[in-house]
């Protein structure tokens, strides 16, 4: 099963009965439309990952919580990894990544814009972006770049190693 979809799964496990959950699994496609959840406490739909050029809210918090944390991970393998400046710190909290690489490298913070459905960038080295989420991962419109090609370039400069952060989720583009 995909990454991406495994927080759907796990909210259907929170809202559908066990016993029918193995009866949900055979009867969804390989890339889930739509899904509709029937619950005492809730009725929602997930919508689609992409409706009319628009992602939907809850798919957008899927995505970004699942890229962030992804990222998260990364910067945090980083830091058990590689020798780093003891200032060297990655933290994640309310749809907030801080990552201090040293007090001469900076800091760069990637964010959540839930109102926007964008991932927000700001690079110590190339400044402030805003990323969409098109073909598969976050794309910067004005250039064409992913985020993840842009932290792999500049991380993999800074600690001069080659840092891939293309691996991460929603890292590269889906093919067509």
């Amino acid at each position: 099963m995909r990454p991406r979809f495994m927080n759907i799964f796990r909210l259907c496990s929170r809202l559908i009965p066990h016993k029918q959950m193995p009866h949900l699994a055979r009867e969804l496609p390989c890339y889930v439309k739509n899904i509709t959840f029937i619950h005492p406490a809730a009725h929602f739909s997930t919508g689609s990952i992409l409706q009319n050029g628009q992602m939907s809210e809850m798919d957008y918090h899927i995505v970004a919580d699942e890229t962030m944390d992804s990222l998260t991970e990364a910067f945090e393998d980083i830091g058990d990894t590689l020798p780093c400046d003891p200032e060297y710190d990655a933290q994640y909290s309310s749809g907030v990544l801080t990552v201090k690489i040293s007090e001469k490298d900076g800091t760069y913070v990637i964010n959540k814009q839930p109102s926007n459905l964008q991932i927000w960038l700001s690079s110590p080295i190339s400044g402030p972006f805003r990323y969409d989420f098109e073909d598969g991962t976050w794309v910067y419109k004005r250039t064409s770049r992913t985020l993840h090609e842009l932290l792999s370039d500049e991380v993999s400069k800074v600690f001069n190693t080659p840092i891939d952060f293309t691996k991460c989720s929603y890292g590269s583009r889906r093919k067509s």
